[in-house]
């Protein structure tokens, strides 16, 4: 079955890879299946690190996505609000200040546009490429 772990403050997928990853956010952060976060990717809601606040659970209100199969680079940093798309790249040292669509490779500081993924061509966990079943 399925073993999606789940809390108040948050939710990871199935086989999601997280690495070393630093949290300091006081909304939710969801990490949804196969996604990939590599080393010291930040998830942080607020300005300034502030201790939680059982009271109000939602310091900022804006709570950190990430959609399926998505990619975040190593020391990426992703702000509150941030959605990351299904099947996203965000490269390596990037800052996400706003939404990344589906299918968009990010980067930079701030993260701009670099390119999009072809859905036909990319390689889907349990799938041979264009989505047709593996044999």
């Amino acid at each position: 079955g399925r073993r999606i772990i789940k809390s108040r403050t948050g939710q990871i997928g199935d086989y999601c890879t997280i690495v070393g990853g630093i949290f300091c956010t006081n909304s939710r952060v969801v990490v949804r299946d196969y996604a990939f976060v590599a080393h010291e990717v930040v998830f942080a809601d607020e300005p300034h690190a502030l201790p939680f606040d059982r009271h109000s659970r939602n310091a900022s209100g804006h709570g950190i996505v990430l959609g399926e199969n998505c990619w975040i680079g190593a020391r990426a940093v992703l702000l509150g609000g941030a959605r990351i798309g299904r099947n996203a790249v965000v490269g390596a040292g990037a800052l996400v200040l706003k939404d990344v669509p589906p299918w968009t490779v990010v980067v930079g500081n701030p993260a701009r546009f670099a390119g999009k993924r072809d859905p036909l061509t990319t390689v889907m966990p349990g799938h041979a490429p264009g989505g047709a079943d593996k044999a």
